[in-house]
C-alpha cells in the first residue's frame, strides 16, 4: 500500500497537468474562424480564374454590414495565386459575394476526465452566394452558392474570449449538460476523494 502513494500523486499531477493545458490551449476566435471558410470560397473563386491570369480582381461583398468579416479571407486566398485585390474598377474580373448565412452554433457540453474543465462541439458556417464575371469579355465564369463550415471542440470557459459582444453573429447559446452528466460529476469527485482518504489511511497504518 506504500507504493501506491506516490503512484495515486503522480496521476493526480498529470491529471492536473493535462486539465491546465486543455485550459490554456489556443483555438480561433469566431471572427478567425469565419475568415477561414471565406478564404475556402476565395480558393474556389481561384479555381475558375486561368491559372496563368494574375490580373486584378474586384471584390464586393453584401451586406455591407458584416462583409469586413469575410473580405479578408477572401482576398487572402486570391493574393496567394497572385490575384491583386481590388475595391474599385478597373479590374480584370468582378467578384460579387453575399452574405447568406452565419451562424455558431454549439453542442453536446460535457465534462471528460474527473480533473477537466467542460467542453463543447463548436460549429461555424458560413453561406454565400458568389458571381464571377471577367469584365474584359462579360462572360460569367462562375455563380453559384457556396456552404462552408467547420466544427472543433473547445473549452466552456474559452467562449467568451472567442466571441465579440459587439458582433452578433460570433456568438451562440451554450447548451446544458445532460442531467446525468452533472450528477455524475460531484459522484466521481466524492469517489475520489473517498479513495485518498482510504489510502492516506492505510498508508499511515
Amino acid at each position: 500500500m506504500r507504493r501506491l502513494a506516490p503512484l495515486l500523486a503522480s496521476l493526480l499531477l498529470a491529471a492536473t497537468g493535462l486539465c491546465e493545458e486543455q485550459e490554456t490551449s489556443s483555438a480561433a476566435t469566431n471572427i478567425r474562424a469565419y475568415q477561414i471558410l471565406a478564404s475556402r470560397i476565395g480558393d474556389s473563386l481561384n479555381a475558375a480564374i486561368p491559372e496563368s491570369d494574375s490580373l486584378r480582381v474586384l471584390v464586393t461583398v453584401k451586406p455591407d454590414a458584416t462583409s469586413w468579416l469575410v473580405l479578408g479571407g477572401v482576398a487572402e486566398a486570391l493574393q496567394k495565386r497572385g490575384r491583386t485585390v481590388v475595391v474599385a474598377l478597373p479590374a480584370a474580373y468582378e467578384a460579387n459575394l453575399g452574405i447568406l448565412e452565419m451562424q455558431v452554433a454549439y453542442g453536446n457540453a460535457r465534462t471528460e476526465g474527473m480533473f477537466s474543465g467542460k467542453i463543447v462541439d463548436r460549429d461555424v458556417l458560413l453561406s454565400m452566394s458568389a458571381r464571377l464575371i471577367d469584365q474584359r469579355s462579360g462572360v460569367v465564369m462562375l455563380t453559384r452558392e457556396f456552404r462552408e463550415a467547420m466544427r472543433d471542440t473547445i473549452q466552456v470557459s474559452q467562449v467568451p474570449l472567442l466571441e465579440d459582444p459587439n458582433v452578433p453573429v460570433t456568438q451562440g447559446t451554450l447548451p446544458a449538460e445532460g442531467f446525468f452528466s452533472s450528477l455524475a460529476e460531484p459522484l466521481i469527485m466524492i469517489g475520489a476523494v473517498a479513495v485518498a482518504v482510504y489510502l492516506l489511511f492505510t498508508v499511515r497504518s
